[in-house]
């Protein structure tokens, strides 16, 4: 494995460091947020966009202000961005480091946006509620490994020159990202297709295991299947990183641990969110879940790609 001395971090790419790492935090909570408000029904509590009913501080009632709340933490979190962005355009070594990564995040904030606002104006249709929660946890994705580029003292474009198997290992993982990914878009279309409680019951939907496809079943069905695929990814992976612990970095192994219980957790609240009626406290915990376990495996993943 190599290893390199790094170099003494200005105060510029300290305060970056701080910067970053509060903003994922931040758009953690956002997500999560966002989950609130969907299954609070409070996303048209505000009718129009970018304002609330005409104002920016409208007359609240819990929904609206759910909604209200939810914007404004977007703006915050947008402004913030973009002005450590123009911090970091401004220091060549900061830009070196960040650019592209943080290019790529402010284009996916432009886009969640646009997409925020389209699911407003659209009714909350499927298809911007969908493309809103993908690009979100995508934005989520990005601003994280900005965070944990701030956090590494490598050299940028140090990779790890560790075993053989390390390329397989990345690349379980990159398969497990995107299957857990994959799911938990198929969360968001249950949800927007209001296809929650299309099967009350559980293993079986209507007392049928394996029922029709079509309507609202299709979607529940469909993420059931797919809640089986991500089970079967993130439980393989998770096998493979124990088998090969002594040989990955320490953080990795560590957070390997995560992988089982952010997992059983998963699948119990999906259960109990169905058995007992969709009770908004588990629908939010579902949601912020999945969000850690995909926070999860992309550090493990940029660990096994730079250690």
């Amino acid at each position: 494995m190599q290893h390199v001395v790094a170099p003494s971090l200005s105060r510029g790419a300290q305060f970056l460091r701080l910067g970053f790492t509060i903003l994922t935090v931040a758009v953690f909570l956002l997500v999560t947020l966002g989950g609130l408000v969907r299954n609070a029904g409070a996303g048209l509590s505000c009718p129009d966009w970018p304002l609330c009913f005409g104002r920016f501080l409208p007359p609240m009632n819990v929904q609206v202000f759910l909604e209200w709340f939810h914007r404004l933490v977007a703006g915050v979190v947008s402004t913030v961005l973009l002005g450590a962005a123009v911090l970091t355009g401004f220091v060549p070594s900061l830009r070196a480091r960040y650019g592209k990564p943080l290019a790529l995040a402010l284009f996916l904030l432009a886009a969640q946006v646009i997409l925020g606002g389209m699911t407003v104006l659209g009714l909350l249709s499927p298809k911007w509620v969908v493309s809103h929660l993908g690009v979100g946890l995508a934005f989520f994705g990005a601003l994280l490994f900005v965070a944990l580029r701030a956090w590494d003292e490598q050299p940028q474009g140090t990779v790890s020159t560790g075993p053989t198997h390390g390329s397989a290992l990345r690349a379980a993982a990159t398969v497990t990202l995107m299957t857990v990914y994959a799911q938990a878009i198929l969360g968001g279309l249950v949800s927007s297709n209001y296809a929650a409680l299309a099967c009350p019951d559980f293993p079986t939907c209507n007392g049928l295991w394996w029922p029709r496809f079509e309507g609202t079943v299709a979607y529940q069905m469909l993420h059931r299947l797919g809640a089986g695929a991500a089970t079967v990814a993130v439980s393989v992976f998770f096998v493979a990183l124990h088998r090969r612990r002594s040989e990955i970095s320490p953080w990795a192994s560590t957070l390997m641990w995560l992988l089982p219980v952010l997992l059983t957790a998963q699948v119990l609240l999906g259960i109990y969110t169905v058995l007992w009626g969709l009770p908004l406290p588990l629908s939010v915990a579902h949601l912020a879940t999945a969000t850690m376990l995909l926070a999860t495996l992309l550090v493990i993943r940029y660990e096994l790609r730079h250690r």
